[in-house]
């Protein structure tokens, strides 16, 4: 359990309170220590809460209340059920404050993250590859996935065909194609739509409530600074997941 100090030292961060050397300290700190990553997680979460939700003065109020009581119960008889009297009405308040937004969590996340994927000029595979192309262009996503099978080992066609079930709303076949993709790549030298591939194995498992699988490729494409999606997530992304794992909304 994280003491006072690295709470208020976490407050003073998220307030932008810290000089470059106490940041450059947390940080480094917050890459060693997973439960203080977490922690920062929750106070970033709860916040946005609060802040979302308009509750942030009453809460203000009553923990400035609670902290009163505090300090007269070091002068006079220290009160158990007035501490967690406080506590617990600090603590609904943050949770009727954040539920509305926790609940609509997911969607929102897909809503911010979701990206149309635009096919690049290549070169077809015959008059059956621009077909598949054309289909997919003008969004017969029906035509695409009913042009491509699972035994097929073309990568293109299959990452079309995934995406085609993805934008019908048939995430569990969209990953079955995407996954194929990706075994077939992991044997390759050459990794077609790797990239992509990852994209949209995180959208489709977030769609699937698979939120683990989401973090996992959220984190795969965050740690690479070369790929193509690195730069489309950053660390509310990453505590947004992690609330939405642990609450499952």
């Amino acid at each position: 359990m994280q003491d006072d100090t690295h709470i208020a030292l976490l407050d003073d961060h998220l307030d932008g309170n810290l000089n470059k050397e106490e940041t450059d300290k947390l940080i480094s700190e917050l890459e060693e220590n997973n439960n203080l990553k977490e922690l920062l997680g929750i106070l970033a979460i709860t916040r946005e809460s609060i802040r979302s939700s308009g509750y942030r003065q009453t809460i203000q109020d009553i923990h400035q209340d609670f902290t009163n009581n505090r300090s007269e119960a070091k002068i006079v008889k220290f009160s158990p059920l007035k501490w967690w009297i406080g506590i617990a009405a600090s603590l609904t308040l943050i949770l009727i404050a954040g539920k509305y937004w926790v609940q609509n969590l997911p969607e929102n996340l897909y809503e911010e993250k979701y990206i149309a994927y635009q096919i690049p000029t290549m070169r077809s595979n015959g008059e059956e590859g621009e077909r598949l192309e054309n289909d997919f262009i003008n969004k017969n996503w029906d035509s695409v996935i009913r042009s491509v099978s699972l035994k097929d080992n073309n990568r293109k066609n299959l990452f079309l065909a995934g995406v085609s079930y993805f934008e019908l709303g048939d995430f569990t076949n969209s990953l079955m194609y995407l996954n194929k993709l990706e075994e077939i790549n992991s044997s390759s030298t050459d990794r077609l739509f790797e990239d992509e591939t990852d994209y949209y194995l995180f959208l489709s498992h977030l769609k699937s409530k698979n939120y683990n699988k989401a973090l996992f490729f959220m984190q795969k494409i965050t740690s690479d600074p070369t790929h193509s999606y690195h730069k489309s997530f950053g660390q509310k992304d990453w505590v947004k997941l992690k609330v939405i794992e642990v609450f499952k909304p």
